[in-house]
């Protein structure tokens, strides 16, 4: 009978030891998950970001040629030309 109190304590002592560790791995496996899913949304909202960039810039771009289609003076429309570079080198940039 005390042996058997005995054998069914340490089970019990053994079984209480090995739940704790997985226990704590569970959480440590939560606490992993939970930072990588933060760094990918991270990421995402970056990569969102750098393309809202890009299209505004791309609208901007698209309007100022559209309006140098307009201009008759070359001097004006070499002034233009060289801001489109500059917006295209802009947008190079973004991506």
């Amino acid at each position: 009978q005390v042996n058997s109190s005995n054998a069914i304590s340490e089970l019990d002592e053994e079984f209480e030891g090995l739940y704790s560790i997985l226990d704590e791995m569970k959480e440590s496996m939560a606490n992993t998950i939970q930072q990588e899913e933060a760094r990918k949304i991270q990421a995402l909202q970056d990569q969102l970001s750098q393309c809202s960039n890009a299209l505004e810039s791309s609208e901007e771009l698209l309007e100022l040629a559209a309006q140098s289609l307009d201009i008759k003076d070359p001097v004006e429309f070499l002034k233009v030309e060289n801001i489109e570079q500059m917006c295209i080198r802009q947008m190079l940039v973004f991506l």
